[in-house]
């Protein structure tokens, strides 16, 4: 992997599907950064709105923009790997519809690029449908950094929307399998393949509102008490691609012991085994030990549904 930034090409891929309410507010903060990136790949997924008359807008305007239209609905997951195969540069950068970046979000991300750096994410605010300027962000709150892929099974903070990656990391992630979160699945693999780098500058304004992709289908697999199954599902596929490692193999080959007795009812196993490696399932870090120790505790109880 090339360490001479001045040399590093980025392509910014973005996903849409009727996104015309909040597109060009995102739209201007990705065609005005200040790194400058090589494309700006678009992928429409059949919106039905005015989402691809705004796209053809800013087409005519910036011969860095590249847009297609699938004919038919892929879907989340789908319509994202598409358009990552399509890029061209040696990093990739995802982008959100309804989000909006900071204009040196390429510029300061760029400067983490080094040898073995897989991929790079941010720290992000969040913001509820048009109050940007009431911005929330939780500063408490470590996200993943190093190649410790135990630290991803249970929990995600690799957010696609905060991603800069290294092309090779898409050779082993990609097909996606069925079921996932491909920035979870992409995480795994950045953290298998090299480092992954987190840098804490916010410099994604995430927009919260009712038809988030990702909030949805959080609400629907809590709806239908669904996360022992998932998380399942993840390990599984985690502990099929995890290497060669010893720590974590036995650190998958445990949890999906526990997971499978959580979705028969019996939940203490999965609990004793979030709080023994509680250092690694959660990302924050408690400024008194003793409070800490119950605040694990309690998101223990969360975790294993007890």
């Amino acid at each position: 992997m090339k360490t001479n930034r001045a040399e590093v090409s980025i392509s910014i891929v973005l996903c849409t599907c009727n996104g015309e309410k909040y597109l060009v507010e995102q739209m201007n903060s990705l065609i005005h950064q200040t790194y400058p990136f090589l494309e700006l790949i678009i992928v429409d997924d059949a919106s039905t709105d005015s989402t691809y008359d705004i796209l053809q807008s800013y087409r005519a305007k910036d011969k860095r923009i590249k847009i297609f239209r699938n004919e038919k609905n892929l879907g989340f997951n789908k319509n994202f790997e598409k358009a990552i195969g399509l890029a061209s540069g040696e990093w990739i950068s995802l982008a959100d519809q309804d989000d909006v970046w900071v204009l040196e979000k390429l510029e300061i991300m760029s400067k983490n690029i080094d040898k073995n750096v897989s991929l790079i994410h941010c720290s992000s605010s969040k913001f509820q449908h048009d109050n940007i300027q009431q911005q929330k962000h939780y500063s408490r709150y470590q996200k993943f950094s190093g190649n410790d892929r135990r630290k991803i099974y249970l929990i995600n903070s690799i957010e696609g929307h905060a991603m800069l990656m290294h092309r090779n990391v898409l050779q082993k992630a990609f097909p996606l399998p069925e079921n996932i979160y491909f920035d979870w699945w992409i995480g795994f693999h950045a953290a298998l393949q090299g480092t992954v780098v987190w840098d804490k500058n916010v410099l994604v304004k995430r927009r919260i509102h009712d038809k988030n992709s990702s909030l949805l289908q959080i609400k629907k697999l809590q709806k239908e008490k669904k996360q022992h199954e998932q998380a399942l599902h993840y390990t599984q596929l985690f502990n099929k691609y995890a290497g060669k490692d010893k720590k974590t193999f036995l650190f998958g080959q445990k949890l999906e012991s526990c997971l499978t007795k959580a979705i028969r009812g019996e939940k203490w196993p999965l609990f004793l085994f979030v709080m023994q490696y509680r250092k690694i399932v959660f990302y924050y870090k408690p400024k008194r030990p003793i409070i800490g120790f119950f605040s694990y505790c309690k998101a223990a109880f969360r975790l294993a549904q007890i």
